[in-house]
């Protein structure tokens, strides 16, 4: 975006009204107030409460329907796994290898095409869910709270012979994208107005009213970028202006933090002299989640020696010490040891 366009979407943010236009009139769309949010999930604990009592599925019940009629299948929803695990590497590498220009470019390929197939495998396993308990619900709240929320000159705008769903579609692409708010929220004229947020009102919306979706995405960006500016391991402006970049850098901080977190907890639990000092520690999981833990804590070089022996077992069935490349690549230097030794 140029500075204009980002100019506009700061006013229009900050105002907190959509302008949309239906039957030849202007339409404003304001910010919800606690009493149209009150409202709006009353509606929905009703309407979901009606749909339990006509026996409709619920979005579970859903899921195991679709399983059972072979519309959603496990390999897909364990592809999903896979596919989000794969775009977490790919925004950790593009970070990594951010001073190849080439392999940037690479990776932001395998990146949109992955987010592109996620995309369709997810409009795939939803497919059905408007159908269900919480999604009729979700729909009759959604439309509800957008009809109170509509006025024209001044007064709340009253829909006699429509329900305003064309004019709540119409609205949807008004909402900024991901990408839209992270960069308006980094960039002037924003970053000004956010510097004064304590001196100045951010939104002049009336008292009473909720932020809307713009408004707390901003917000939460604009935070965000703040605290990314306080860190001791900030990243330079390359990584912060871009999307990908930054991601990554967010993945590899988390990696660090939950690596530390999870030696802390070994550490405490293999606090004897007996052992203290070995190069290697094999410690029991209580579960799936504290085996990942224990993986974590070991070193980019501890997992690659896992990773080998796993092979070689794989390969055997079963092995000795000796079997292990780098038990005998550790045997031979300590070998080498005695014997420079021997020879002074």
């Amino acid at each position: 975006m140029n500075f204009s366009e980002r100019e506009y979407f700061v006013y229009r943010v900050r105002s907190g009204i959509y302008l949309l236009e239906y039957e030849d009139k202007e339409i404003e769309l304001r910010s919800p107030t606690v009493d149209d949010m009150f409202r709006a999930n009353t509606l929905y604990q009703k309407v979901y409460t009606s749909c339990i009592q006509d026996r409709i599925l619920t979005q579970e019940e859903m899921e195991e329907f679709m399983l059972e009629r072979n519309l959603w299948t496990a390999e897909e929803e364990k592809k999903i796994e896979d596919l989000n695990n794969n775009l977490e590497l790919l925004k950790e590498a593009i970070y990594n290898e951010r001073a190849d220009e080439t392999l940037v470019e690479r990776r932001r390929l395998y990146i949109r095409r992955t987010e592109q197939v996620l995309k369709e495998l997810h409009a795939k396993k939803n497919a059905y869910s408007s159908n269900t308990c919480e999604g009729i619900a979700s729909s009759e709240k959604a439309y509800y709270l957008f009809s109170l929320c509509c006025y024209h000159n001044n007064e709340r705008y009253e829909f006699i012979d429509d329900n305003c769903t064309n004019l709540y579609y119409s609205w949807l692409p008004q909402v900024l994208k991901s990408d839209q708010v992270r960069e308006l929220a980094r960039t002037e004229p924003w970053r000004s107005v956010w510097l004064t947020k304590d001196v100045n009102d951010l939104f002049a919306h009336e008292k009473g009213r909720e932020l809307n979706i713009d408004q707390k995405n901003i917000v939460q960006w604009s935070t965000m970028y703040d605290s990314i500016a306080e860190s001791h391991e900030a990243p330079s402006s390359q990584v912060i202006e871009d999307d990908d970049m930054l991601d990554g850098w967010f993945i590899a901080q988390r990696k660090k933090r939950e690596q530390k977190e999870s030696q802390n907890d070994i550490d405490s639990r293999v606090q004897n002299s007996n052992i203290s000092g070995s190069q290697e520690v094999y410690v029991m999981a209580r579960g799936k989640q504290d085996a990942k833990n224990i993986h974590n804590a070991n070193s980019p070089a501890g997992k690659m020696i896992k990773k080998q022996r796993e092979a070689v077992i794989r390969r055997k069935g079963q092995a000795e010490d000796l079997d292990f490349k780098d038990r005998k690549m550790n045997l031979a230097s300590q070998a080498n040891s005695q014997f420079k030794g021997r020879r002074r």
